[in-house]
């Protein structure tokens, strides 16, 4: 079964929008993880497949990843069903989960975190957002303490934004949330023409760098232990 990363927010669906499909498209140009999959679970963006510009699940060529898109009508059992298919097929595989994953809300957030390995909660470092970051860890931290999620699951904050980079904006977060150390994803939003597919959005190194570093923190021990591939955009 391969290794599962979910990517979440706890209020802002701009703060983690593209950060799975960007995660897993920098994953796959790099043979160390071997197969990857995306796995759209979030109706209410849709985002994987707008980005790969597909409706249906597809093997790309280009980044070589399989990418499954879902629609605003996607029903809980399916979507488990598609994470379940992709960890089967493949090693590394990213989740773009609902909002507040794990925490109370829709129907289709249930069981969801339960099949991943770590679960990374995206924060725009807005005091708002950040106030919602702490809440949400708070009730992961006592829904395991229930019982009621794995306490094998590794949770991870990370912020993006234009100061994301800003060590003392990292800092800024992580004593706000009350966590130990905060990875950092470089806003890309605007450095392109909106467009359905990865083509002219590829390419910006920090952005590259800072997505491969976060793979290698959340999966340590990838699948092949190859060099690292070249990676262009």
């Amino acid at each position: 079964m391969g290794r599962t990363i979910g990517i979440t927010a706890s209020r802002s669906a701009s703060a983690k929008r593209g950060v799975a499909a960007n995660l897993a498209a920098v994953a796959a140009l790099d043979e160390r993880w071997g197969c990857v999959a995306v796995v759209d679970t979030d109706p209410a963006s849709c985002d994987v497949g707008d980005r790969f510009g597909t409706l249906r699940p597809r093997r790309l060529e280009w980044p070589r990843l399989t990418a499954v898109p879902c629609s605003p009508a996607i029903r809980a059992d399916r979507a488990q069903a598609r994470i379940v298919a992709a960890q089967a097929d493949h090693d590394l595989v990213v989740i773009d989960l609902p909002l507040r994953a794990g925490g109370p809300g829709p129907a289709l957030d249930s069981g969801l975190v339960d099949r991943l390995d770590r679960l990374v909660v995206v924060t725009d470092g807005s005091v708002d957002d950040l106030d919602a970051t702490r809440r949400h860890l708070g009730l992961l931290a006592e829904l395991t303490r229930r019982g009621r999620l794995d306490a094998r699951l590794t949770v991870e904050i990370a912020v993006t934004g234009p100061d994301a980079a800003d060590e003392a904006t990292r800092g800024d977060v992580a004593r706000r949330v009350g966590v130990a150390t905060v990875a950092a994803v470089p806003q890309w939003w605007g450095s392109a023409p909106a467009n359905f597919g990865f083509g002219p959005t590829l390419g910006f190194p920090a952005l590259d760098a800072a997505l491969l570093a976060l793979v290698a923190d959340l999966v340590p021990e990838p699948r092949r232990a190859l060099g690292l591939a070249s990676i262009s955009r």
